[in-house]
């Protein structure tokens, strides 16, 4: 168990202040595989989450994790939010429009918050907060998210 937290701490602390130029991109990536093949589903949805998170954040993964994603798909849960909300969160990042990607990224978190929306809705948030400058606020958020899949410390 002690191999599985630390693995899921790394992830967290690479979320919380990780250089997307120095980190171990193939080794990381060679992680989330392993992790997204494993069949388990906690290990799957933890794996997903951070890899889409990665992304959102800016950090280059291997497309080895895309197709593994792709084939663990089944094991992502959360609330999906409206696709036409995550284009127009999308469109709003792109755009600069700080006020307005702001309330989209709230209105796709919703009031339970991010460890209940699906990783692609959080991620979506992320990287459209990134967008506007909002660097800080957008780590905190996808920490928040991955805090809420992981089980390290959880026994």
């Amino acid at each position: 168990m002690l191999g599985r937290d630390a693995r899921e701490l790394s992830g967290l602390m690479r979320v919380s202040g990780g250089s997307p130029e120095g980190f171990d991109g193939k080794q990381l990536s060679a992680e989330i595989v392993a992790d997204l093949r494993s069949g388990v589903k906690a290990t799957q949805l933890y794996a997903a989450s951070e890899a889409m998170l990665l992304d959102a954040l800016g950090f280059q993964l291997d497309p080895a994790v895309w197709d593994a994603l792709l084939d663990a798909r089944g094991a992502l849960t959360g609330k999906v939010p409206a696709e036409a909300l995550l284009n127009q969160l999308q469109v709003a990042g792109a755009k600069n429009a700080l006020g307005e990607t702001v309330l989209l990224a709230l209105d796709a978190i919703g009031q339970t918050g991010p460890g209940s929306v699906h990783p692609r809705g959080v991620s979506q948030a992320v990287s459209s907060l990134r967008a506007v400058g909002l660097e800080s606020e957008a780590r905190r958020l996808a920490l928040e998210a991955l805090m809420a899949r992981s089980g390290a410390g959880r026994g």
